[in-house]
C-alpha cells in the first residue's frame, strides 16, 4: 500500500464483545486455545466446571478475532471458526468484532500474521519479563492500521488466501502421495517376496566387522540411526579421550546397520554415500548382503515390514528401551525371503525413483511455505501485484508426481504377474482417472468411482452460487451441503473429505480453500456481508463464473435431471434445511459403511447422536428429509462423500426431539 492509504486506529472499527456465561458445575465448557506466531486457533479439551476456578467464561463466536493476553507478544491472534461458534474461553482471550463496515475480518486476521505488528503492538505491553506481558484490548485499539477500501482488502484477501491454499494443497498432495508410495511399495515388495525360499541372515548378509586402531591425537566421526526406518545420521566427532575403552568399527557405504538396543522400532538403515568415513560402536551392528543373493536396501525394506519388525522383536529380549537389545547370534539366524536378484535390483530402483520424487515434492513445499511471509510482507506495503505467488496448485504438482510415482514402472520381463501392478495416472486437471491399470480409480465391478478436489468442489459451489441469483439465504453452512449433496447425487468422493461437525459434514479447512480457489479463479467471492451483530458469509457471483458453470456441467453430466430437481429445491431452502438433508443422508450413508443394520428409526437415531445441535429437529423432520432424498435420487450406498471424525457429546440426549 503507498502513501495515500490511510492508517485507522483500531478502536474506530473493533469493539470487544463480552457474552458472559456463568460457570456451572455440572456442565462442560467447549474450549479452544491459540497458537503463536499467527497460525491461528485450535480445539482444546472442554472446560469441568466442577473442577475450573473461573465463575464466568466468554461465548465465542464464529468470525470473531481473538487473541492471547500473555502471549500476543509472539503472535497468539486468530479468528474463530465456523467449527468453534459457541466454544468459550475466559478473560484471557478478549474476544473483538468490526463495529464499521470499512474493515474486513479476513484482512485483520492476515495483517496480524505480521510479525512487525505483533512488536508494535507489544511496545505498549506491560509485566515482568517477555512472556509476562500482557496485551488488553486498549492497546489493539491504540493500534493504527493502513486501511484501503474494502474492494482492495478483498483483493489483498483472496490473494493471500490463495497462496495459503496452494501450500495446503501441495501439502495434502505430499501426504497422499507419500501413502500412495508406500502402498505401492508394500504391493511391489510382497509380489516379489511371497513365496521366495528363505535363507537365514548368516548367509545372506553376514556379520562384518572392520575395528579402528584408536591412536592418541586421533578424531572419530561417529554415524547415529534414526529409528523407525528414518535414516542414518551423523554425529558430533570423538576424540581420544571421549573413545575411552569403547570399541569403535569403520562402516562403509552399502553396510545394513542395526542399531542393537532400537533396532526393534526400526533403528535400521543402508550406510549412504556420504557416510564414508564414519564409525560406530560395538552397538552398531555391521552386516554385508552377499551380492549374488541379496541387496542391502532390499534387505532394509524387509526388516521395517510388520514381519520383519517382529523377527527383530523376538530376537530382542527385554522389557523396553536400552533393556531391548538385539541378540547378534540371534540376527543372524533371522531367515529372510530371497526372491531373484533381479526382482531385487528392480525392487531397488522403485524405492530410488519414489524416493527422488518424495525429495522433489518436499522441495516445492518448503519453497511455497518460504514465499508466505515475503507474500504477506508486500501485501501491506503496497507491493502486491497480480501475480504475487508462483503456481503451486494441486493440478501441476500432481502431474509432476504422476511420472515418478505412478508412471511405468517396469518389472522385470520374466516376471509376467508383475507387469500387471496398477498405479494411478494423473491427467491434467490433477483428477485421477483410469489408465490401463489404476485400482486406485477403480471400484468393484470396475466402475469408476470420480472424486471431486478443490477445483470441482469450487465449479459446485459457483453454480449453487449462480443459481441462488446471489441470495442471502446461502451462507457457508449452506454452500457446503449443497455441494456435500450435490456429491451425493453423482456418488462422487470429496477431497478434502467431510468431517463429522455440529452443523452437519462439514470441512472448515477445505472450504477455506474452496473459497480462496474461487476467488482467484474470479468464479465468486465471499463478501462477508455483516448479519446483525455478527460477521457471516455472503456470496458474489464474479466476472468468470460461466467457466465455472460449464465445469459443474460436466461433473453432474451422468446425472443432470436429477441435478435439475434438486436445483429446484435447493434454491428455496434455508441454511437449517440444508443441514437437515445434509446430516440425514450422512447419518444413513455411515451406517451402510459401516456395514450395520439400516431403518429409519436407525437413520433418526444416529442424526440426533450425530451433535446436540440436532436436538433443534424433530423426528418428523428427518423422515421427511429422507423422503425427499429419495425422490430425488440420493439414496446412498455406503460410497460417495463419505463423513469422518466424531461428533461433539450429546448434552442433551434428553432434549425434546
Amino acid at each position: 500500500m503507498n502513501g495515500e492509504v490511510p492508517h485507522v486506529l483500531l478502536g474506530e472499527l473493533l469493539r470487544q464483545v463480552e457474552d458472559v456465561v456463568d460457570v456451572r458445575a455440572d456442565q462442560q465448557y467447549p474450549n479452544f486455545g491459540i497458537y503463536s506466531f499467527g497460525r491461528g486457533v485450535f480445539p482444546k479439551p472442554p472446560i469441568s466446571g466442577g473442577t475450573s476456578s473461573a465463575n464466568t467464561l466468554y461465548r465465542a463466536r464464529a468470525g470473531q478475532f481473538v487473541y492471547s493476553r500473555l502471549f500476543a507478544f509472539e503472535g497468539a491472534y486468530g479468528l474463530v471458526p465456523d467449527e468453534l461458534d459457541g466454544t468459550f474461553v475466559s478473560n484471557e482471550f478478549p474476544l473483538l468484532e468490526p463495529v464499521s463496515p470499512r474493515l474486513r475480518i479476513g484482512y485483520l486476521a492476515w495483517y496480524f500474521r505480521l510479525a512487525r505488528t505483533w512488536a508494535e503492538v507489544a511496545t505498549k505491553a506491560t509485566g515482568m519479563g517477555s512472556r509476562r506481558q500482557r496485551i488488553h484490548p486498549e492497546m489493539i485499539f491504540a493500534h493504527a492500521i493502513p486501511l484501503p477500501a474494502p474492494e482492495e482488502q478483498d483483493r489483498i484477501v483472496a490473494t493471500l488466501d490463495a497462496a495459503a491454499a496452494r501450500v495446503t494443497e501441495a501439502q495434502r498432495l505430499c501426504r497422499e502421495i507419500d501413502q500412495q508410495a508406500d502402498a505401492l511399495l508394500r504391493s511391489a515388495f510382497h509380489r516379489i517376496s511371497d513365496g521366495a525360499p528363505h535363507l537365514t541372515m548368516s548367509k545372506v548378509a553376514p556379520l562384518v566387522r572392520r575395528s579402528v586402531d584408536v591412536r592418541m591425537g586421533g578424531e572419530y566421526l561417529e554415524l547415529g540411526v534414526r529409528s523407525f526406518g528414518k535414516g542414518t545420521f551423523h554425529k558430533p566427532a570423538l576424540d581420544f579421550m571421549a573413545v575411552g575403552d569403547k570399541k569403535l568399527y569403520h562402516i562403509e557405504p552399502g553396510d545394513l546397520l542395526f542399531n542393537n538396543v532400537f533396532a526393534w522400532e526400526g533403528a535400521i538403515a543402508v550406510a549412504q554415500p556420504e557416510d564414508l568415513g564414519r564409525v560406530g560402536s560395538h552397538r552398531f551392528i555391521t552386516c554385508v548382503a552377499e551380492p549374488s543373493l541379496a541387496t542391502p536396501d532390499y534387505l532394509a525394506f524387509y526388516f521395517k515390514t510388520p514381519a520383519g519388525l517382529k523377527a527383530i522383536g523376538d530376537a530382542s529380549p527385554g522389557g523396553a528401551g536400552r533393556n531391548r537389545t538385539l541378540g547378534l547370534d540371534k540376527l543372524l539366524a533371522i531367515p529372510v525371503p530371497v526372491p531373484p536378484i533381479e526382482h531385487q535390483r528392480w525392487f531397488d530402483g522403485l524405492q530410488a525413483r519414489l524416493k527422488g520424487a518424495r525429495a522433489e515434492l518436499v522441495q516445492i513445499v518448503t519453497e511455497a511455505k518460504a514465499m508466505i511471509p515475503s507474500i504477506l510482507d508486500r501485501a501491506f506495503k503496497g507491493e502486491l501485484g497480480t501475480a504475487a505467488f508462483p503456481t503451486v496448485a494441486s493440478a501441476p504438482l500432481a502431474v509432476c508426481a504422476a511420472p515418478m510415482i505412478a508412471g511405468r514402472i517396469n518389472p522385470p520381463a520374466d516376471n509376467s504377474a508383475m507387469s500387471a501392478d496398477m498405479v494411478p495416472v494423473l491427467d491434467d486437471t490433477g483428477a485421477a482417472h483410469a489408465s490401463e491399470s489404476s485400482e486406485m480409480a477403480r471400484v468393484d465391478g470396475g466402475a469408476i468411482v470420480q472424486t471431486w478436489n478443490i477445483p470441482e468442489i469450487a465449479a459446485i459451489q459457483a453454480e449453487l452460487v449462480r443459481r441462488n441469483g446471489d441470495s442471502a439465504t446461502l451462507g457457508r453452512k449452506k454452500i457446503s451441503k449443497g455441494a456435500y449433496l450435490a456429491a451425493a447425487l453423482l456418488g462422487a468422493k470429496q477431497n478434502p473429505p467431510p468431517l463429522r461437525k455440529a452443523a452437519g459434514p462439514f470441512n472448515t479447512q477445505g472450504q477455506n480453500e474452496v473459497e480462496a480457489y474461487a476467488a482467484q479463479a474470479g468464479w465468486f467471492r465471499d463478501t462477508g456481508q455483516a448479519s446483525g451483530k455478527r460477521l457471516s458469509s455472503r456470496y458474489r457471483q464474479s466476472d468468470r463464473i460461466a467457466e465455472a458453470a460449464a465445469k459443474a456441467k460436466g461433473l453432474v453430466a451422468a446425472r443432470a435431471a436429477n441435478f435439475e430437481r434438486f436445483m429446484g429445491q435447493f434454491v428455496n431452502w434455508d441454511s437449517d434445511t440444508a443441514e437437515l438433508h445434509a446430516t440425514a443422508h450422512a447419518a444413513w450413508n455411515g451406517l451402510i459403511a459401516a456395514g450395520k443394520s439400516v431403518s429409519e428409526a436407525a437413520i433418526i437415531e444416529t442424526f440426533f447422536e450425530w451433535s446436540e445441535e440436532k436436538a433443534k429437529f424433530t423426528a418428523t423432520q428427518i423422515r421427511s428429509a429422507l423422503a425427499t432424498l429419495r425422490s430425488l435420487g440420493m439414496e446412498p450406498n455406503g460410497g460417495g462423500p463419505v463423513v469422518s471424525g466424531v461428533g461433539e457429546s450429546n448434552l442433551f440426549s434428553g432434549a425434546s426431539r
